[in-house]
């Protein structure tokens, strides 16, 4: 009977010893736990739109960069934009606008640590109507029309974005990290602008030639008045 109280006792202090060491190891399993995100995604994208999606992150510092991945669903290489803080672990960003033949706009989240790991959010899926209506801030409007887009393929310097527009689209980040003007978009918007002045000019010059003035002159004749007749 002694030795089963012996024993029990043994295992009674064998017992708080292991509480002892889960109370003393629970803090450091828990700072030990993997990084978590919180994604805000939009349930669309309107058509010829900027969408803005939002991350908060913990821990909420200590990241080299915070970026959102994006491409045409069925592209093969993807985009990025650098997501902006808003503090206390919270970014945004708000992404180009989409073509009128993109259906759908694939988007992933990313954080890369002080070592340059990086992390990857699960992949988005955000289908293009034109029914999907987003309203952005002023701020996210001044973001949106100075966008940098960043490259994560060679073969995609000096094209134009596949699937989006170049609305708002200033900057490109090559594949090597060297920042340039992005000049296939301002070429773009150049023609388009050449292409809407003259169309406005048509618009105004075609309403001129139907009302005569387009160089047109209108002659009217009139018979010379009858001469009076001398007297005598």
């Amino acid at each position: 009977m002694e030795r089963r109280y012996a024993s029990d006792g043994v295992r009674t202090s064998a017992g708080w010893l292991c509480l002892a060491l889960a109370v003393v190891l629970w803090p450091v399993t828990l700072f030990a736990a993997p990084d978590t995100f919180t994604l805000t995604v939009p349930s669309c994208a309107p058509s010829g739109g900027n969408s803005v999606l939002a991350l908060s992150t913990t821990p909420e510092s200590g990241w080299s960069s915070v970026r959102t991945y994006f491409r045409r669903a069925g592209s093969a290489d993807f985009y990025y934009v650098e997501m902006r803080s808003a503090g206390l672990g919270k970014y945004w960003a708000a992404l180009p606008r989409p073509e009128d033949a993109t259906t759908v706009v694939e988007v992933q989240m990313a954080v890369r640590d002080a070592e340059g790991k990086e992390t990857r959010a699960p992949l988005q899926k955000l289908p293009v109507t034109t029914s999907c209506s987003l309203i952005l801030t002023p701020e996210q409007d001044r973001f949106a029309q100075n966008l940098v887009v960043g490259e994560t393929a060679r073969g995609q310097a000096g094209q134009v974005i596949s699937g989006f527009r170049c609305d708002g689209v200033i900057s490109r980040i090559e594949a090597t990290g060297a920042l340039r003007p992005d000049e296939s978009c301002r070429r773009v918007l150049m023609e388009q602008a050449a292409a809407a002045a003259d169309e406005e000019n048509k618009r105004k010059v075609i309403p001129l030639i139907l009302l005569g003035g387009g160089g047109v002159a209108l002659v009217t004749h009139k018979e010379p008045p009858e001469a009076s007749q001398a007297r005598p």
